[in-house]
């Protein structure tokens, strides 16, 4: 998350100095300080005074629009229409049925299916001034088992001098391309295989066309994906770091060691003014954290904490004392949220996924290679335990930076070698891209 990232810790002898020769911490003057009413204890908070301005001036995350998937294709024959005329609202209205559809899904989607169309109508309503027209379709699908599902599509198609010729019947007329009709597209169904129809969001690119002499209606439809990310504060950017280990322990065991929001041996790290309840959502526990630029108190809220009866946690917290400026040089933490989660593989495996995200200047540094380092400590405690009974796998990460950071910005090494780096953890830092930023595994 940070460069050059350490832990302060007190009474441990276990120390993250190590990781990088950091500076001496620096203490905040008493003019940067302000105590906090809403903690008990008489800490110190370190506060931008110009939290209000820079909250303000934030730029749109590409990363933050949904996505789309390519998920399956309907198509259905046009048999028959019936003009209902011109209604109240000014459009005029057709009645338009089909039969004879299919709906299935491309090869490359998650979940393979076909549905047959059967019965459906589409109740086409055509603007005023007749430049565009508008979906209004329902419709009956089933599987070869007879298992039915509810189809509904709502949209919108432009009108041009060759749709209308396909609608009504025109002989010059031609199959039209695509890039004139959209459609959303929602899914009823009692049948737990056809769940996921339900569960999500689809939209469709739509087009009228000829085949084999008959009139029918094509759709292309993506599964919509939320965006992800934040929208940060000017002069910090989104970053993200997952680092993953496979401990051959069970579930139970390594949720013993890692599971306890106020118990923070296993970094080692020290909790100093818990407040309320151990792993009830909204307690505090304060840390403190040395980096190149400083030493910082960071308090920590939990936002979740959800233990599962297969031994399984997730556990978050968030960094409730933001936005954090940075003491000597020009920067701040505004955002910072840590999650931990818990897989069981089999009964003496388990996966750990250890997140960071947030908003933050200095890019993300060596946080990955603090996880690394702590999560193979948290093997080592586990074997000497006697808890190991299954096989482990080396830790390793998942980096994720604006586009345009470099490889050496981003994670504070010395030379930027292009798509790979070494680490002096003896690990690889390869660069891949995602999406509108840029990716790094480290494996």
């Amino acid at each position: 998350m940070f460069s050059r990232f350490v832990q302060y810790i007190q009474s441990a002898t276990f120390s993250l100095l190590t990781l990088s020769s950091a500076p001496k911490p620096t203490t905040p003057t008493e003019k940067e300080t302000q105590s906090s009413s809403e903690h008990p204890s008489k800490m110190s908070y370190l506060l931008d005074p110009n939290a209000s301005e820079t909250a303000s001036k934030q730029t749109i995350a590409p990363q933050s629009f949904p996505t789309v998937e390519p998920a399956f294709t309907i198509q259905v024959q046009i048999s028959g229409k019936y003009m209902v005329g011109d209604v109240f609202t000014g459009s005029t209205l057709a009645a338009v049925p089909f039969t004879a559809g299919v709906i299935k899904s491309v090869p490359s989607f998650e979940k393979q299916f076909e549905l047959e169309v059967f019965t459906g109508q589409d109740f086409f309503y055509i603007d005023a001034d007749k430049s565009h027209a508008r979906f209004n379709v329902n419709a009956i699908a089933k599987d070869s088992n007879d298992v039915a599902v509810s189809v509904k599509l709502a949209g919108l198609t432009k009108l041009t001098e060759n749709i209308q010729g396909l609608l009504f019947g025109a002989p010059e007329a031609s199959t039209s391309p695509f890039g004139y009709g959209i459609e959303t597209v929602s899914f009823e169904t009692g049948h737990p295989d056809y769940r996921f129809l339900e569960q999500n969001i689809w939209a469709a690119s739509q087009r009228f066309a000829i085949i084999d002499g008959a009139f029918v209606v094509q759709l292309r439809v993506s599964k919509v994906s939320p965006g992800t990310g934040m929208e940060c504060p000017e002069g910090t950017d989104y970053m993200t770091a997952t680092t993953y280990l496979t401990v051959g322990a069970n579930a139970f065991d390594v949720r013993e060691l890692l599971g306890d929001f106020y118990n923070l041996d296993w970094v080692p790290q020290k909790v100093v003014d818990p407040t309320g309840p151990d792993n009830k959502v909204g307690s505090t526990r304060l840390t403190v954290i040395a980096i190149d630029v400083g030493m910082y108190e960071w308090l920590e809220e939990l936002t979740r904490y959800e233990p599962g009866p297969d031994g399984s946690f997730l556990w978050a917290f968030k960094v409730a004392n933001v936005p954090l400026k940075f003491h000597e040089i020009p920067g701040r933490f505004a955002g910072e949220f840590i999650s931990m989660k818990t897989d069981v593989i089999s009964s003496n495996q388990t996966r750990i996924s250890w997140n960071l995200y947030g908003c933050h200047s200095g890019g993300m540094h060596r946080y990955s290679e603090f996880q690394r380092m702590v999560l193979t400590r948290v093997n080592g405690l586990l074997e000497e335990a006697g808890k190991i009974t299954g096989d482990s796998e080396a830790a390793w990460s998942e980096i994720g930076v604006p586009r345009g950071m470099t490889l050496a910005s981003a994670v504070d090494f010395p030379t930027n070698t292009g798509s790979q780096c070494p680490l002096t953890d003896g690990g690889v830092l390869r660069k891949q891209h995602l999406g509108n930023g840029n990716a790094w595994t480290v494996l």
